[in-house]
């Protein structure tokens, strides 16, 4: 086993003339931030509507239930929207989902207003979705209702039943930013398989740019993180998720 690093005084985040800079922890406001591991259950959990139950497994699930009827929907969101795209912002959602049919489930995964109708696109909104009866998994971005898809190459990903994925998207900082979906086995654990190169480079998991422009209605939108399924065979099918975040510069 490696020998640990240590810094006796500390590390920071923050510029020298910054509060908290001589603290010796980071600064926990330097990016706003939500994440959930679903160790307690969403549904009984302040903050969420939609229903769902505890799965049993190392680190808490939330399992999403269809009833067995055609297009049945099961979702969780965030009753709060607080997270904006803002040009000159980083921003970055992540979820490990796992679903039970691959071929007749349809997922959503991402940040939208708050909404009882996910499998219909938003005004404004960023998400990560897959259509029932396709394999396809797709980068969407609205702005003022009009809907950029853009698809993951095919093969990016073998999707089976009960195994788990990784779905996430950033909104990059800067003057111009870019919208960017990554998908993999793992793009968070401890060996990520989103690589340890530039944003590009062949070394990162499949990852597509979104040609829709962050447009100022999406700036002036803000969302709120949300997972959902519906089946499209009238049979009961599940969504289970490890964990969801999202994240933005402040």
């Amino acid at each position: 086993m490696v020998t640990p690093v240590r810094f006796p005084g500390g590390i920071s985040n923050a510029a020298p003339w910054q509060m908290f800079a001589g603290m010796g922890v980071e600064n926990p406001f330097f990016y706003h931030q939500f994440y959930e591991d679903f160790d307690t259950v969403p549904s009984t959990s302040i903050g969420w509507t939609g229903t769902a139950t505890s799965g049993v497994a190392d680190g808490g699930t939330a399992i999403l239930t269809t009833a067995a009827s055609s297009l049945s929907t099961a979702q969780i969101q965030r009753t709060q929207v607080s997270f904006q795209p803002v040009a000159g912002k980083k921003l970055y959602f992540v979820a490990r989902i796992t679903l039970s049919d691959i071929v007749n489930a349809a997922f959503v995964a991402g940040l939208m207003p708050v909404t009882g109708t996910p499998f219909t696109p938003p005004a404004n909104g960023i998400w990560i979705s897959k259509a029932s009866s396709s394999s396809t998994i797709n980068l969407n971005v609205a702005n003022a209702s009009t809907v950029t898809t853009t698809a993951f190459p095919a093969g990016a990903l073998t999707l089976a039943n009960g195994v788990s994925f990784d779905v996430g998207f950033e909104v990059t900082g800067g003057s111009a930013p870019t919208i960017r979906g990554s998908l993999a086995p793992s793009l968070v654990s401890y060996i990520p398989q989103s690589g340890n190169g530039s944003a590009n480079s062949t070394n990162r998991s499949p990852n597509i740019v979104s040609t829709a422009p962050l447009l100022t209605t999406l700036q002036a939108t803000v969302l709120a993180p949300i997972l959902a399924v519906q089946t499209g065979n009238s049979s009961v099918l599940t969504l289970t998720s490890d964990f969801v975040g999202a994240f933005r510069e402040r």
